[in-house]
């Protein structure tokens, strides 16, 4: 599946940005050379972008093959985030085995607040988990900052444990903005 994040929807200008190498020449052309990311970008969540940071990913599906420790799961687990309505929390769904459970997500770091319902045994209703660090990656290295959409992927870390990567299309503005 793959999705969009640009500059206006992915707000990571304040809180990362691609570092950028000029990149060209040798053809004889007199344009200016090719802005490339020379790294791929990291981002906290928290409180400042964690609602930014789940939009961009709002619905998409991550992987842990093994599990995620800091939710106590050790089977193949998913995490689905999705953006909250004006004023709601964000959500998520987490399967892992045959149990699932969802609820509220909350930023200061990524504060799971499981609902009623979860049939999965680490994660009984009511249970508050704290996952610290919680990270979405960009793969950005090499991609052009031209303001065009590229193709590329995204993990998320919680705690420990870095999911699968996940195509995505990814903007990178001529100013280094993700």
């Amino acid at each position: 599946m793959s999705m969009f994040i640009s500059g206006s929807k992915f707000l990571l200008a304040a809180a990362a940005s691609a570092a950028l190498v000029a990149c060209g020449g040798g053809g004889g052309s007199s344009s200016a050379p090719i802005k490339a990311a020379s790294a791929n970008t990291s981002v906290a969540i928290g409180p400042a972008n964690g609602a930014a940071a789940t939009a961009a990913v709002s619905g998409q599906t991550f992987a842990f093959a093994s599990g995620v420790a800091a939710l106590g799961t050790t089977a193949s687990t998913t995490v689905a985030l999705t953006s909250g309505a004006a004023g709601a929390p964000a959500k998520f769904d987490i399967a892992s085995g045959t149990g699932k459970a969802t609820g509220a997500l909350t930023y200061g770091s990524c504060i799971f607040t499981v609902a009623a319902g979860s049939t999965i045994p680490s994660l009984p209703a009511g249970t508050v988990v704290t996952v610290n660090p919680c990270t979405l990656g960009v793969a950005t290295t090499g991609l052009a900052a031209n303001d065009v959409p590229q193709n590329g992927s995204a993990t998320l870390t919680l705690g420990t444990t870095t999911s699968a990567a996940l195509p995505l299309t990814v903007t990178i503005n001529a100013n280094g903005s993700v």
